[in-house]
């Protein structure tokens, strides 16, 4: 069985811990991740049930006459911990897995309840032939209630892995509460490779890779999968007035109103927030042979609904800001322009993205008390289940959003209708919060009808903290009718040393004062179209030396007060944040420990560091950036002055926490970084500390106690034979060691 994925992904996790989106990863025949072996020879396989395909197709497709979703699978209720499954150990940790199959499926996906993961640990899911890989998973994309929905894994064989670093073993949580049975689009279920599956064709509509100009359009149409993982619709990213980046999912009523009664419950809405999103739902070449990596992120905030046939509006808890393949739409809400020209962009039966285009006729009708429009399509045309699809009018802007396809024949001659549902029937929505959308999308009251541009990724200041000598800034996908004015709120750099329009237009430069120093002064960046003010953007800008940042120790984050060391738990994963690590080059220069892992993020300006086991010793990090600056960095284990001994011998475990002074032999001093003084030994006899021994591949704790002294004997004579973790916790500070039990 493979499954526990190495360092040749280990990038992959790091942006996740900043990051709570979860990406799905789709590799060609041959092209599959190097990934680490599992010992086990046999995993055993959870079988889901045999079940009649026929009589859920037909029950499927009465729910989606009646929600006007699309129902893609049958679901199996289940229950499902880390009690069941496999343990086993692995480098720095354990791995829990646990394999899923169901006879005939051509996806799998799961439902989880009492999900947590700590700081660390990792979970992925794969399919049988690992050509698609959803993950890391880890704490940063779980949410307070433990509800998680996972990505569709194609094909009828899925396993999921879970890994659990040493020094949090026992904190994770899961609840497998359904598995579904896929029984429309993904892969083929025999895991034929990628390159023929493209060659299917779905209701006659083109892969919107085919339109080049649609490309960054279609980077903001999602596709929303319902709490109970069976059934989705599409949505859209929108853009406010105030240019926020706030990830609002615009989407149906019907959505929301799961059981399309026309009201709207607690309960609907609490289903609601308990959505996924999946983002680039689509195929790289107008071909179709690769599918392009997607992102999905779970829960969501309920903000607004106007009565069926009107729109939903969600927020999703995450943000967004920090995906930078994501885009945010904008939107007209004139009335019906004529002629009506534009296309839907919505998810088939594939999942994937495509589109059908408009240079439409215009039919008018009543339903649910709103006035809609009917549209035909001269190039493909949407399916049914393309609800909550944007219509993008002309100019790329969302102009309404689809209600329902209608396919009928009429006088021998097959038509083709699509009824949308113009954004103008629900911008004020009964004039409540709740129910319209001009409080979410036009925060600041500015009335307009039409934003200025069709879409935008996400726009920031660019431009490095600390000013060495002089700095220069710009706004990042400033769109091209728009123009940037600077100013900084110290008023001597604002008059003195802040240049327009240098060393290009709407850029600015920033000169350090020989006279004078700027301490975390805010650069503000005013975005104007033909002279309105459309957004602002600030940054935190500085001119004085120095070293800022924090660190995440394995328990808690610390502020970096150089030369002091800082002080990393053995076997943590240390993050090191500061926005003097501008293009960083890192070595290692001295100490007596390796790191087990060193790689610098230049995204989010982190480097992260692997610390050791040993119980004593220090790395010495040199590190070098884009800017000239260069930093010493002690890291040190040795400063919290304990040592946890662990010796078996016989049927007892001999465990003791032995007081140690900081070692003299870390040679700190080669890297000219002076020591904290020297200390006195802790007298830990005085004090509490607690006690855990868990069995490293079942999980089982073995004990869970508070210790008074240094030192206590266990009795092991019923314990089973196999590698124990005892973990030994004083305060924040924690130990960890492995021992093998006869």
């Amino acid at each position: 069985m493979k499954r526990v994925f190495g360092l040749i992904i280990l990038f992959c996790s790091i942006k996740s811990i900043i990051c709570a989106q979860v990406e799905t990863h789709y590799y060609c025949k041959g092209e599959a991740p190097i990934l680490r072996k599992s010992n086990i020879r046999s995993v055993p396989i959870k079988h889901m049930p045999v079940f009649d395909i026929e009589k859920v197709r037909k029950e499927n497709a009465e729910k989606d006459a009646r929600t006007g979703l699309r129902h893609f699978g049958k679901g199996f209720d289940v229950s499902y911990t880390l009690a069941d499954g496999t343990w086993e150990e692995t480098d720095g940790g354990r791995l829990w897995t646990m394999t899923f199959e169901s006879s005939g499926a051509r996806s799998l996906n799961f439902v989880f309840n009492d999900f947590f993961l700590p700081e660390g640990a990792e979970l992925y899911v794969s399919n049988e032939d690992e050509s698609v890989v959803f993950g890391p998973v880890t704490h940063e994309a779980i949410h307070e209630n433990g509800h998680f929905l996972t990505d569709i894994i194609s094909g009828s064989q899925a396993t999921i892995s879970l890994y659990e670093p040493f020094d949090c073993m026992g904190q994770s949580t899961l609840t497998i509460k359904r598995v579904v049975h896929g029984i429309l689009g993904g892969q083929p279920s025999d895991n034929t490779s990628l390159e023929i599956r493209s060659q299917y064709t779905y209701n006659d509509s083109t892969n919107v890779a085919c339109y080049s100009d649609y490309n960054e359009v279609s980077d903001g149409v999602g596709l929303l999968f319902t709490s109970d993982g069976l059934a989705d619709a599409s949505c859209s990213l929108v853009m406010t007035t105030d240019y926020s980046f706030k990830p609002y999912i615009l989407t149906t009523y019907f959505f929301i109103d799961y059981n399309n009664d026309g009201e709207i419950s607690n309960q609907e809405k609490y289903e609601a927030e308990n959505c996924m999103v999946k983002f680039r739902c689509r195929y790289s070449t107008c071909n179709g042979i690769t599918p392009v990596t997607s992102y999905t992120y779970n829960q969501s905030y309920f903000r607004s609904a106007y009565r069926p046939g009107g729109m939903g509006l969600l927020e999703l808890k995450s943000s967004l800001t920090g995906n930078p393949n994501l885009t945010w739409l904008g939107w007209n809400r004139y009335g019906t322009p004529t002629p009506l020209q534009g296309a839907t962009l919505y998810h088939s039966e594939d999942q994937k993205l495509r589109i059908a285009l408009c240079n439409c006729h215009i039919d008018y009708g009543y339903l649910f008390g709103f006035y809609w429009t009917k549209i035909s399509h001269y190039h493909g045309y949407p399916s049914g289940y393309c609800q909550g699809a944007p219509f993008l009018n002309n100019s790329k802007r969302i102009f309404a959003i689809t209600i329902a396809a209608k396919h009928f024949y009429e006088e021998g001659i097959q038509q083709h209708n699509t009824l949308i549902m113009p954004l103008l029937d629900s911008w004020d929505g009964g004039l409540t919060n709740s129910t319209g959308l001009a409080h979410w999308l036009d925060p600041e009251g500015k009335g307009w009808v039409v934003t200025p541009s069709p879409s935008s990724r996400v726009m920031n200041i660019v431009g490095l903290y600390q000013i060495i000598s002089s700095r220069s800034y710009y706004i990042q996908n400033l769109p091209s009718d728009m123009t940037v004015t600077w100013s900084l709120s110290d008023s001597y750099y604002n008059q003195n040393c802040l240049q327009q329009n240098t060393p290009g237009s709407n850029q600015c430069t920033i000169t350090r004062s020989p006279v004078q120093e700027m301490t975390n002064a805010t650069l503000t960046a005013t975005v104007k179209r033909y002279g309105q003010t459309i957004c602002t953007f600030h940054k935190l800008v500085t001119t004085c030396d120095g070293f800022d940042g924090t660190y995440y120790n394995g328990v808690t984050t610390k502020e970096i007060n150089l030369p002091s060391p800082l002080v990393i738990q053995p076997g943590a994963m240390a993050v090191i944040t500061s926005p003097n690590l501008i293009g960083a080059t890192v070595t290692q220069t001295g100490g007596n420990l390796t790191p087990t892992y060193m790689a610098f993020n230049g995204a989010h300006n982190a480097l992260y560091l692997g610390m050791p086991l040993s119980p004593s010793g220090a790395i010495i990090l040199g590190v070098s950036c884009s800017n000239g600056s260069y930093y010493s960095l002690p890291v040190t284990n040795t400063l919290t002055s304990s040592l946890l001994s662990v010796t078996p011998s016989g049927n007892q475990l001999n465990i003791s926490l032995t007081p140690s002074p900081v070692t003299e032999d870390v040679s700190l001093e080669d890297a000219q970084v002076p020591l904290l003084p020297e200390r006195e030994p802790e007298t830990i006899s005085s004090g509490e500390w607690y006690l855990e021994v868990c069995n490293a591949q079942t999980g089982e704790r073995m004990t869970n106690m508070k210790v008074c002294g240094t030192t206590l004997t266990l009795d092991t004579s019923s314990w089973s034979t196999g590698v124990y973790v005892v973990r030994a916790t004083i305060g924040k500070e924690v130990y960890c060691e492995k021992v093998y039990v006869k």
